[in-house]
């Protein structure tokens, strides 16, 4: 299995061992937050099916994976867009916070404090 994660993404510690732990595809998503967020949609059974920019959803994926590498086919673009071609894939809300700009910074400094007290 491969676990990958930007290094900007600040992740509950609970939330983050869950996801770890799971032995399947699957994502780590959360309520919009950032001001440049991946979308990420869910269809009727819960599962990720499209990651994007230009599609607005209340969820976004916060760039956390946890995958078989050898079934995400070649591509040579960013994460999101490699698992495009193992959709749908499960998907587990994450408590995080990612920090792209200064404003998600201001933010994080907000939330995050807050995560850990949960």
């Amino acid at each position: 299995r491969c676990l990958s994660l930007d290094g900007d993404l600040l992740v509950h510690p609970s939330d983050f061992r869950e996801l770890l732990s799971v032995d399947k595809n699957v994502i780590g998503v959360t309520d919009v937050k950032t001001s440049h967020p991946v979308y990420a949609s869910m269809n009727k059974q819960g599962l990720c099916h499209l990651l994007c920019y230009d599609v607005k959803t209340q969820f976004e994926w916060t760039g956390l994976v946890n995958l078989v590498a050898s079934e995400v086919p070649p591509c040579n673009d960013n994460v999101y867009q490699m698992i495009s071609g193992i959709m749908p894939i499960n998907a587990r809300s994450v408590r995080c916070v990612e920090v792209d700009t200064p404003e998600d910074l201001e933010q994080a400094n907000r939330l995050w404090p807050n995560f850990l007290e949960n």
